[in-house]
């Protein structure tokens, strides 16, 4: 009987000793933040909206926030937790909701939720693929990633025909040597272009099979554009993969761009038309 005690006495002991631990510590003080962009897809000149949905609890203070878009020409928008514009933010107008709600039920007290909405206009942008994140600073910085952009230049497609080869394609598994690639963009049709991507190394074989979505970039000496298309590797099978392709006219080289891939230093062996 007097070890069933002493156990029930040890029991209730932790058990007082747990709960002095979180009352006097109470919550741990943390932010965190979402980002979402409404167009991914934008043509130079559009304005699309960046919305931004900030949680703090209310031990954590953030100083200001910092919204980036890495890629051809860098743009960084500078605010504080009220959205008063601190630095850079060039095309940007802020708007800012209180989207609190009381929690006295429960907890250590009110959680901070604020949203902000920020319209920019990309005529700031030069076409190309962005990375976009928003940063917090306050005791901690923390990085939070959005979505990639592709800011294009509008209707530059032109009738173009390509076939190149080699260069490495690199992929999660493995790199590839022995690669092709043809693609072929009407000036009309029911297609805007399509064309497929072949690659191969001691035991597998990649194989991309694409149509043209639109143009990006076209000047004398490079051409840009978006395609999107079917992936095969091994037991890998997904649809609607999307990749950049960057034809350089200079050096007849070709290069793709990918979330699940990336391809360089191709060597153009055929082109007509572009």
């Amino acid at each position: 009987m007097a070890s069933i005690k002493n156990s029930k006495i040890i029991s209730v002991m932790i058990s007082l000793v747990i709960i002095m631990v979180l009352v006097f510590n109470g919550p741990a003080s943390a932010f965190s933040a979402q980002i979402y962009v409404s167009n991914t897809s934008p043509t130079k000149g559009q304005k699309i909206n960046f919305i931004i949905k900030v949680s703090s609890d209310v031990g954590e203070k953030v100083n200001y926030l910092k919204l980036v878009l890495s890629g051809p020409k860098n743009f960084e928008c500078v605010f504080n937790y009220s959205g008063t514009i601190l630095s850079g933010c060039r095309g940007a107008k802020i708007f800012v909701y209180d989207k609190s709600e009381n929690n006295n039920g429960y907890g250590y007290g009110n959680e901070k939720k604020l949203e902000y909405n920020i319209t920019f206009d990309t005529i700031y942008l030069d076409p190309g693929i962005y990375s976009s994140k928003i940063i917090l600073i306050g005791v901690k910085t923390k990085e939070f990633p959005g979505d990639k952009i592709v800011v294009s230049q509008g209707n530059v497609l032109e009738k173009c025909s390509v076939r190149a080869k080699d260069g490495l394609i690199n992929y999660t598994n493995g790199i590839f040597t022995k690669n092709d690639i043809n693609f072929y963009i009407p000036l009309i049709g029911a297609k805007i272009g399509e064309g497929k991507l072949t690659g191969q190394n001691a035991r597998n074989r990649f194989s991309y099979s694409f149509d043209v979505l639109r143009g990006i970039k076209n000047t004398p000496n490079e051409f840009v554009f978006e395609v999107s298309g079917n992936l095969k590797l091994d037991k890998i099978d997904m649809n609607n993969v999307k990749a950049v392709i960057y034809l350089d006219k200079l050096n007849n080289k070709i290069r793709v761009a990918s979330d699940r891939f990336n391809v360089s230093n191709m060597d153009v062996t055929l082109r007509k038309f572009c």
